[in-house]
């Protein structure tokens, strides 16, 4: 069985889900537009990590960026990537009640 260009995708869309800084940059994103100063000052991570990761995001299309007056601005661009993050917390949230 050979796996296809959107399961591809799909592998890619969960390994991002995988890292916790990512993660953060998402759900902050989820509030409205930021630009990198503060999501710099709201993840506590180095400008040159959340670089990092904003660039692998928006490489697989999750967030948008503009730029105005020489500062950048991201937004999240696939809005459905909230919904999963929610759908994973719920199903976990279900493993914890049954232990």
């Amino acid at each position: 069985m050979k796996i296809t260009e959107e399961e591809k995708r799909t592998l890619q869309l969960f390994k991002l889900l995988g890292n916790s800084t990512r993660f953060m940059i998402i759900n902050i994103l989820e509030s409205g537009t930021r630009n990198v100063t503060e999501l710099i000052k709201l993840t506590n991570k180095r400008q040159t990590v959340v670089s990092k990761h904003l660039r692998l995001l928006r490489d697989l299309d999750i967030v948008s960026f503009k730029t105005i007056e020489n500062k950048v601005y991201y937004s999240l661009k696939k809005k459905e990537v909230i919904e999963l993050i929610k759908k994973g917390l719920e199903i976990m949230k279900r493993d914890i009640k049954k232990e």
